[in-house]
């Protein structure tokens, strides 16, 4: 089963989800007066915080909203506000975060990290109780991180299956756009407003590339402060090395949809329950490690390889005696369910009835 990509719908992902839209009954343009808050810069006129205060400062506006944006206008959301979204890929913990400040994680005691490029949309969503939902963007991690320590719920849809025209752009293979809530039982007609959006359309994966537009602007040189870190490694190696850690990349996703996930059974769904952090406090203020390169495997890597969708649900909390409150403060604990290419709804629904079960303790 390959997901979606560069194609009109005819893709085995697009189909098996629109055939569980039209067998479920599910009904869409439910969103009216539905409050939603916006991190990456793809709402007009506007300009996002994504890549620092120096792509700002060349005031670089977003002309139209991006394609999966305006569906939800036109669909009656109401879109809030913008919030701040961190630099892409790069890690920017809070004492990072040097030109825009970090906001505040409202779990625990108030000052664990939010983590990962998303963190204000999760931070706002687990803040705000009249904001029904927020969107943010996920290419290796960016919202389910924030979704895991922020404790709130998150959906990584199936790669392409998305018409993504007019979102910022890193890696065209894994960016998808995300989005958060506190209610479960809320996301399936979310999703359903943009399937129905792509039922007759073609399915683009144009994308918004700024790095591009602001190097183009700055003369091929980058603007001064820019972390040279992702550049550094980035001269080290070279186009074939590239190709290769791709082509090896592919044989991962075609072993995990083959063998591990039965991707093309027609008789069963496998689905993988995996974590995502180890649980453990993590302080806004605590001094940070050296940057270096990340591990060749970790759990938030799976679901972009394969292209595939992820449910991140705040399952409990544990607690542990806060450095700054000086008492016992409860620590929130996430899992992450993933399922072949398609099976978005699928695995909304399994999470759900989960959290449906009567005296269910989380």
């Amino acid at each position: 089963m390959d997901c979606l990509h560069k194609s009109s719908p005819g893709g085995s992902s697009f189909n098996i989800v629109a055939d569980y839209v039209k067998e479920s009954g599910i009904h869409v343009h439910h969103l009216q007066q539905c409050l939603v808050g916006w991190g990456p810069s793809s709402v007009a006129p506007t300009c996002g915080s994504n890549l620092g205060r120096p792509v700002v400062c060349l005031h670089y506006v977003t002309a139209k909203t991006a394609a999966c944006v305006q569906i939800l206008m036109n669909a009656g959301a109401i879109i809030v506000g913008k919030v701040k979204l961190q630099a892409m890929i790069m890690r920017e913990e809070p004492l990072e975060c040097v030109e825009f400040t970090a906001p505040f994680n409202p779990r625990a005691d108030g000052y664990q990290v939010p983590s990962g490029s998303s963190h204000a949309s999760a931070a706002g969503i687990s803040s705000y109780h009249w904001l029904d939902f927020s969107l943010g963007s996920d290419t290796n991690g960016s919202g389910r991180k924030p979704a895991s320590y922020n404790g709130c719920f998150s959906i990584r849809r199936s790669t392409g299956i998305m018409n993504n025209e007019g979102v910022v752009g890193y890696f065209p293979q894994f960016d998808m756009p995300v989005f958060f809530g506190r209610d479960i039982s809320r996301f399936s007609d979310f999703i359903s407003v943009w399937l129905e959006s792509i039922l007759s359309i073609t399915i683009s994966t144009t994308a918004l590339r700024i790095p591009e537009n602001a190097m183009q602007q700055n003369k091929g040189s980058p603007p001064s402060f820019i972390e040279p870190c992702t550049g550094n490694v980035g001269k080290a190696i070279s186009q074939d090395e590239r190709d290769e850690c791709w082509r090896r990349s592919e044989v991962y996703r075609h072993w995990l949809l083959e063998k591990v996930f039965k991707a093309n059974s027609n008789d069963s769904m496998m689905i993988m329950i995996l974590p995502i952090e180890q649980g453990q406090p993590n302080y806004r203020d605590a001094e940070l490690p050296p940057y270096s390169l990340l591990s060749g495997y970790a759990s938030l890597n799976m679901s972009p390889m394969m292209r595939a969708p992820e449910v991140t649900a705040p399952v409990g909390d544990i607690p542990y005696h806060s450095t700054v409150t000086e008492r016992e403060e409860p620590l929130p604990i996430t899992v992450s369910a993933i399922g072949a290419p398609g099976m978005d709804l699928n695995l909304v629904d399994m999470v759900e009835k989960v959290f449906s079960i009567p005296n269910y303790v989380r």
